[in-house]
């Protein structure tokens, strides 16, 4: 299968030398950039699929025609920001609303903490076994 030339989409900062890349895509979505920088730096292809640095590509790259069509696959989707969840005030019976201050809730029991209750029960045959040791004697 012969190579295709894929054009150039964009410009990003090249992670490697810090000089200007090309970036372009290929055909499964993926973005990679060009780097042959002036001087004698010259980094070439950079074809590096994992998200990190198809993030910093999508993210940082000045776009010649706008966005790509199509994203790399492993970018994280644009999450919509969650809603705000506002908790309604405590009503009597007759409609009013209740100002409660915190020190005026009702405080939950202590919950005992996790493994405690193993604690005491390996305490417990513990004290058992050096009973049963010591009867022997």
């Amino acid at each position: 299968m012969p190579r295709a030339n894929n054009p150039t989409i964009g410009k990003v900062k090249c992670q490697t030398c810090g000089g200007l890349a090309s970036v372009k895509q290929n055909a499964a979505s993926f973005l990679y950039t060009c780097c042959f920088g002036e001087g004698t730096q010259n980094c070439g292809i950079n074809q590096q699929k994992g998200a990190a640095v198809q993030g910093y590509i999508w993210s940082n790259a000045e776009w010649i025609d706008g966005e790509p069509e199509t994203r790399p696959h492993n970018l994280p989707a644009d999450e919509p920001k969650p809603p705000v969840v506002v908790e309604p005030s405590p009503v009597s019976d007759d409609g009013d609303v209740i100002d409660v201050k915190p020190e005026e809730l009702e405080q939950l029991p202590p919950q005992p903490q996790k493994g405690e209750s193993a604690r005491k029960l390996l305490g417990a045959a513990f004290t058992v076994c050096c009973a049963v040791f010591l009867m022997k004697f």
